[in-house]
């Protein structure tokens, strides 16, 4: 099957599951992350929870708990996942026959800052975007919020993967502006792998590999057009 933005988190999820080189530092990354958004959510949730469960104000307390989730997958994830995506994809590629850009974790990281910085508009809309729903549309806090992650994850998981191919920084810039269409469509698409996963209590270790190995995917089938 051919690859694009719309099956890339599939496809990715398939292709994680059955490259066994890639869960180590794949899922070490993953239950990293996962711990520090844990302990972010709970202690959010231990300041903003009301008595009654049932009540807007509770649903709020959960809208803002995801806002702090948003956020580290905004600043924080991408230098764990970089670290371990990085080593791992480098290894796929070497074991494929394909040319990959070895990429260390203080280069990736200050390469990835340009890109940081230049995409800064969706790091902050996206929080502005769930803030307004937290207060006027609570209803909207859990669709939005995971179409916010899953937005986010892409744009990293593409940074990184030009990185592995030696596309420049402005080139990652492009990229990623061009195919901004293509990148919404990830996140829908993910946004809706990332409900399937949920309803297994293991499935959220596969979230962001999934994305990752996704996105991986559809670069490198866009790039060699």
């Amino acid at each position: 099957m051919k690859v694009n933005s719309w099956n890339s988190p599939f496809l990715g999820l398939a292709y994680f599951l059955g490259s066994p080189c890639l869960w180590g530092w794949a899922l070490l990354g993953t239950i990293a992350a996962m711990a520090m958004a844990g302990f972010a959510i709970s202690k959010t949730l231990s300041l903003t929870f009301p008595h009654d469960p049932y009540s807007v104000e509770a649903l709020r307390s959960l809208g803002w708990a995801l806002l702090v989730l948003v956020l580290m997958i905004a600043v924080v994830f991408p230098l764990i996942f970089n670290a371990c995506f990085a080593k791992a994809f480098s290894r796929i590629l070497k074991e494929e026959g394909d040319v990959a850009y070895e990429v260390g974790f203080w280069e990736s990281s200050i390469s990835s800052f340009w890109v940081f910085f230049r995409t800064m508009k969706w790091r902050i809309l996206w929080p502005l975007i769930l803030i307004v729903t937290i207060l006027f549309l609570p209803p909207l806090i859990f669709p939005i919020s995971l179409l916010a992650a899953n937005h986010l994850a892409v744009i990293e998981s593409a940074d990184l993967a030009l990185t592995l191919f030696s596309v420049s920084g402005d080139g990652r810039v492009d990229w990623i502006r061009k195919k901004g269409t293509r990148c919404f469509a990830a996140a829908l698409s993910g946004s809706l792998l990332t409900f399937l996963l949920s309803l297994v209590i293991v499935g959220w270790l596969f979230w962001f590999p999934a994305i990752y190995c996704g996105v991986f995917l559809w670069v490198r089938s866009d790039l060699k057009k």
